[in-house]
């Protein structure tokens, strides 16, 4: 509990081996993902279709205005902290200068929200508490970042704990009492500011040179037009169809795109343990180890990722009806539109994080496929016809995601001459197996028990295809425990 208290160490020995981190971080992300996850799902139970689109349309626009620069802040901060440390250079100075370029950010952010919410019909009050949720977000990627790149996943998990546990309470109170939903985002608001006044890197200062800060600033420019381009395409796409398609049918997009980020988080976690990781390793100069981790994961991610993906998508029909409620029963249309996509980029994760961190080039070469993946799904977006409604957003989600996902895995695959021939055509085939047998289930109207045994036939075929991969990640899981 005392070490929780303290400052946090940037200079401190790494907390435990790659697994044991990574282990930590996906419990920590299961945490933040899970509140985000249960903040949306208790608004829907409570309220309607109609309250859940105004809420995350309001997370939403906090978290694509986070965007654009504050998160890439925190990324820079995990891959900057992690090579001073390999390199044996100032890790404070690095801190102390991007939690002041964090700071710079996040104050013009939040005040631009205001007259966005304002715009988008949101109330003066919602915008306020929008303004204070991107202000305490944007601190909030910062510190998770720093603490990434210094190993501490096990202090930052402790924290994870805390203002998660605080956070689901706040909501609770919210919902049960008379006051407007959208206060259920100033409850993250407050627990993210929590966490990032408790996690900031407080006892980091010095100056850097003008290479170093121009390297640091490039870096989260490039960085920051990507994940805008990439993250913030899901984020975008929640607004659109909110404008496309009204708050009720735009209810039901939100609830599918809520199926997709349990899954995603285990994705989330292995990134962001593997970019710190791939980058230590890179300023010793062991090349070979950044190869061999991207290898590894990938062939992990794509092994566990259609697992878990394939599961949900043919069995959406019965998980909405279990999760949503009747009142939903919309969303298991849009779900498989939003979730195969979901699951090349997971799978692509590890990739963008060895192009960025192996060359300057390499985060440029990202952004450019984001903007390129992003700039297809407004284009079907803008051509697309009023009546496609929520379906045409999806429809432009999925091309431009999938369009993303492939170039950075391609430009991975290459560049590092890996051998995954085989198994990206496998990925290609049984992500088109997996759309077509949801889609025959729903045509069909069939009952929720033929769906059942359609995700246990596809458990058990995928498990033998993948059996050597799985039982190696569960040995390895048993001897970490």
């Amino acid at each position: 509990m005392t070490s929780m208290l303290r400052p946090v160490d940037l200079k401190a020995r790494v907390s435990g081996r790659t697994g044991t981190r990574g282990g930590q971080a996906l419990a920590s992300l299961v945490l933040q993902g899970g509140l985000r996850f249960l903040v949306s799902f208790l608004v829907g139970r409570f309220t309607g279709p109609a309250t859940l689109a105004v809420v995350s349309s309001g997370m939403s626009l906090a978290n694509l205005l986070t965007l654009v620069w504050p998160t890439t802040t925190g990324e820079a901060a995990s891959r900057f902290v992690a090579r001073s440390r390999g390199e044996g250079s100032d890790v404070n100075a690095v801190a102390a200068f991007l939690g002041r370029r964090t700071l710079l950010a996040a104050l013009p952010l939040s005040i631009l929200s205001i007259p966005i919410w304002l715009h988008l019909g949101g109330t003066l009050a919602g915008a306020g508490v929008i303004a204070l949720l991107v202000a305490s977000f944007s601190c909030y990627c910062f510190a998770r970042g720093v603490h990434y790149g210094a190993g501490q996943t096990s202090r930052q998990l402790k924290w994870d704990l805390v203002t998660t546990t605080s956070a689901v309470a706040g909501v609770l109170l919210v919902l049960l009492s008379e006051v407007p939903t959208i206060l259920v985002l100033g409850v993250l608001a407050v627990t993210y500011g929590v966490y990032a006044l408790a996690c900031w890197p407080w006892q980091a200062g010095g100056g850097l040179g003008p290479a170093a800060r121009r390297e640091i600033d490039v870096f989260v420019a490039w960085g920051s037009l990507g994940t805008l381009a990439s993250a913030g395409f899901a984020q975008f796409a929640m607004i659109v169809a909110v404008a496309v398609a009204g708050h009720a049918e735009a209810g039901q997009f939100a609830a599918a795109m809520v199926l997709a980020a349990p899954a995603a988080m285990v994705a989330n976690s292995l990134a962001q343990v593997l970019f710190p990781s791939m980058a230590e390793a890179l300023g010793r100069g062991d090349t070979e180890a950044v190869r061999w981790q991207l290898d590894q994961s990938t062939r992990a991610l794509t092994a566990i990722m259609v697992l878990i993906f394939g599961v949900v998508v043919i069995g959406c029909r019965p998980l909405v009806e279990l999760v949503w409620g009747s009142r939903y029963a919309e969303a298991a249309q849009v779900a498989p539109l939003l979730l195969i996509p979901a699951m090349w980029r997971s799978i692509a994760s590890p990739s963008q994080g060895a192009i960025s961190v192996s060359t300057r080039g390499g985060i440029v070469f990202s952004s450019l496929a984001s903007v390129a993946g992003f700039a297809v799904g407004a284009l079907v977006w803008w051509t697309m016809p009023q009546g496609w409604g929520v379906m045409g957003v999806a429809t432009g989600y999925a091309l431009g995601t999938l369009l993303i996902a492939a170039a950075i895995y391609v430009r991975a695959w290459t560049r590092s001459q890996q051998r995954w021939a085989t198994n990206s055509v496998l990925l290609i085939l049984v992500s088109g197996l997996i759309w077509v047998i949801s889609w025959q289930l729903a045509e069909r109207s069939t009952g929720f028990g033929v769906d059942l045994l359609a995700v246990g036939v596809f458990v058990v075929t995928w498990g033998v295809l993948q059996r050597r991969q799985l039982v190696s990640l569960w040995t390895r899981v048993r001897r970490r425990g």
